[in-house]
């Protein structure tokens, strides 16, 4: 799979009042803000959704609302998800359903309902724009979950039309497999999710939420790892570096400028036992330089990659 961005097909969305309750239960679930300031306690119970924000700095409930319906926090990839970028809106997702999946906004300061979406079909969140003005959500296709698409959504439209960003378990360079880890940047203009490829190379699937494309960025140095679920994401905001990291070491690094991929691989058991065994008597910036040489770091250059708009 090559560094790309894809656009596919419209598809329809219908827009409905609040949510009736759904079968089932999430189970309750938090979201914090970046800054501790408040706290959002989310429970739904007997077909409603009890939602709490709690200040930060006194754990003091300050406002609550009770919604039809079921709802919880999104999570992704093992990180709860739905607060936008700038603070103001809180997304909610309900516990999926045959068929039906619905979405809610709510205005983080008073938790009045902004929108309620009503999707047709199998949905689950993925993200949302910093200004809550885009919603995008993943499509499941087929039962076993190998079949997906990512999609768009405009909030403020009166009539919403969801855009295929990118179609997953296409034939061929689409993209597949399983959500890892993902790290977004502060103000949640990217969010960049680690993939394992489906037994195939590694990716990273990075999402401009403000401009609604996508581009996906193989790590050929990871394929046939067998630690892949134990990786993280870290991006350096001043940088714009983002490392694939293994219990603090990095293993990829990625330039999101560009996107150019720079693997670090770990030099020859035999490189790195003739620097432990330097004579003691030579000078300390010579070994030093020794140690340096220990990793080689192998730079791919992944040009001409198409940014294409939603």
């Amino acid at each position: 799979m090559s560094t790309k961005a894809v656009v596919a097909a419209s598809v329809a969305i219908v827009v409905a009042g609040l949510p009736s309750a759904s079968a089932g239960s999430p189970g309750a679930g938090s979201l914090t803000t970046a800054d501790g300031s408040a706290t959002f306690m989310v429970a739904p119970a007997g077909g409603t959704t009890t939602i709490t924000k709690i200040r930060g700095s006194d754990r003091t409930a300050q406002v609550t609302r009770r919604l039809p319906g079921s709802f919880t926090v999104p999570v992704v990839a093992g990180i709860k998800e739905g607060l936008t970028g700038n603070g103001r809106t809180l997304a909610l997702e309900s516990h999926p359903a045959a068929n039906q999946a619905k979405f809610v906004l709510l205005d983080t300061r008073t938790l009045r309902v902004v929108r309620t979406l009503s999707l047709a079909g199998i949905y689950s969140f993925d993200a949302i724009s910093p200004d809550g003005s885009k919603l995008y959500v993943l499509r499941f296709l087929s039962r076993d979950g190998t079949h997906y698409a990512v999609q768009a959504l405009d909030t403020r439209s009166s009539r919403p039309v969801a855009r295929t960003v990118v179609e997953k378990g296409e034939p061929g360079e689409a993209m597949s497999g399983r959500a890892l880890t993902r790290t977004s940047s502060p103000d949640g203009s990217w969010v960049y999710t680690l993939y394992d490829g489906a037994r195939e190379t590694p990716f990273v699937h990075a999402l401009s939420t403000v401009d609604a494309y996508t581009v996906c960025i193989d790590l050929d140095n990871l394929e046939g790892r067998t630690d892949l679920s134990v990786l993280e994401l870290a991006l350096n905001p001043r940088t714009n570096i983002l490392a694939v990291k293994r219990a603090g070491a990095v293993v990829a690094t990625i330039n999101t400028d560009g996107f150019e991929v720079t693997a670090v691989r770990a030099a020859p058991a035999s490189r790195v036992a003739a620097a432990n065994d330097a004579p003691r008597d030579i000078p300390w910036l010579i070994v030093g330089l020794v140690a340096v040489g220990v990793v080689a770091t192998t730079t791919l250059l992944l040009s001409g990659a198409r940014r294409a708009r939603v």
